[in-house]
């Protein structure tokens, strides 16, 4: 008889840094490194024992997903750590899930890396600093807000989190059908 697979929104289990690396189609050792303090995305249950036994909630592992896309970007540690703050201290993920129980409706969602150089006073000389400030968008903003980036030759990153988000959930379900996780 065929196990019945609940949506990995709804399952309550946790996910070993072997299986979030099998998911997020990367290495282990980057799953590892994302679990420590430097990211701020420590494990959840760490098992007693030799050896690595980090454990990983569902919501964590879309955290996951997005530190993996931001570290495939080049970004630093303190940025991908300050993006994914902003991800949390906006609830982001909660909203994502709650869509999973209403119309199915989600406003799109985009981190965005606004960069600015403020220009400052500093021992009676001029001093220029960039200043990082994440944001969250839906997507006209976003579009409009890297239009006005290329026009005066600034990088932005741009990462649209519903097909993120949704591509993790696939993945997910594909293994866990295959018996893979």
């Amino acid at each position: 008889m065929k196990k019945k697979l609940q949506h990995p929104v709804q399952s309550p289990r946790w996910y070993g840094s072997k299986e979030v690396a099998a998911i997020l189609d990367t290495e282990e050792w980057r799953i590892r490194n994302f679990g420590s303090k430097l990211y701020g995305l420590e494990a959840q249950i760490k098992s007693p024992g030799s050896g690595n036994r980090k454990r990983y909630f569902f919501d964590v592992v879309l955290k996951l997903a997005v530190a993996n896309e931001l570290y495939s970007a080049h970004v630093s540690p303190i940025g991908i750590k300050a993006a994914l703050k902003l991800i949390k201290d906006q609830k982001l993920i909660e909203k994502w899930i709650a869509s999973f129980g209403g119309d199915g409706h989600v406003p799109e969602m985009v981190l965005s890396l606004d960069v600015r150089i403020i220009t400052s006073e500093q021992d009676g000389q001029e001093v220029k600093r960039l200043e990082r400030i994440w944001n969250v968008f839906d997507a006209a903003q976003s579009a409009k807000l890297t239009q006005d980036f290329s026009e005066c030759g600034a990088v932005a990153i741009s990462l649209p989190l519903i097909p993120l988000w949704d591509s993790v959930v696939r993945r997910m379900t594909d293994l866990e059908a295959k018996g893979k996780i």
